[in-house]
């Protein structure tokens, strides 16, 4: 199967997998990661029948799985169908048969294609405000934490929370013994959260 992912207003990425379920959502450890606060995390799901058809099922989202513009709980899907997920499409072709590498992995779904074009032992250094700048070269893994990290970074309902959060990631990012995370507008005092490690990231103070 292949799945030709396109976002309003943005790129395109294509999947290819050969077996089911096929996990879609906002969650890191989709197969399909749509990092949209409006997409579920575990938005939908398409598998396999023992018939060989494939089946899309929504899990309970809030807004919703769409099949050529039709709501949607559970049906068939076949070649030249579109899903449609908030700002998301997702183009199917049950029928490619052309390509042949193995079965798409979580952390393959995270692979730019960039990464191809520049050999392992290069640092790439790039102005970022330029208008136009080519991709750049991030592990699969960097990728996966960045997804964690936003999503956990989103989710804080407080700045007490929201400083937690950030002191958190930063110990583990850095694996250092302590940090300091400070929020500060121009004309107040900041507000700041120091962190220790012993080993683990245990302690807070807020200042």
């Amino acid at each position: 199967m292949q799945l030709v992912v396109k976002q309003k207003n943005g790129g395109a990425k294509e999947f290819r997998f050969t077996q089911g379920p096929i996990s879609i959502g906002r969650a890191a450890n989709c197969q399909v990661f749509l990092p949209d606060r409006s997409v579920s995390k575990e938005h939908a799901v398409i598998s396999a029948t023992s018939e060989g058809k494939w089946i899309v099922e929504d899990l309970g989202s809030a807004n919703k799985t769409y099949l050529n513009d039709e709501a949607i709980h559970k049906t068939e899907i076949k070649t030249g169908d579109c899903l449609r997920i908030i700002d998301f499409t997702l183009e199917i072709n049950l029928e490619d048969n052309n390509h042949t590498d193995k079965p798409i992995h979580l952390e393959d779904t995270f692979h730019l294609e960039a990464a191809l074009a520049t050999p392992l032992h290069e640092t790439i250094v790039r102005k970022t405000d330029a208008g136009h700048a080519p991709a750049m070269r991030l592990a699969a893994k960097r990728l996966t934490d960045f997804s964690q990290a936003a999503e956990a970074i989103c989710e804080a309902d407080s700045l007490e929370k929201l400083l937690l959060t950030l002191v958190e990631y930063c110990v583990k990012a850095v694996r250092c013994t302590s940090c300091l995370v400070c929020f500060k507008k121009p004309a107040d005092r900041p507000d700041a959260l120091s962190g220790r490690q012993k080993p683990k990231w245990s302690e807070s103070s807020a200042k």
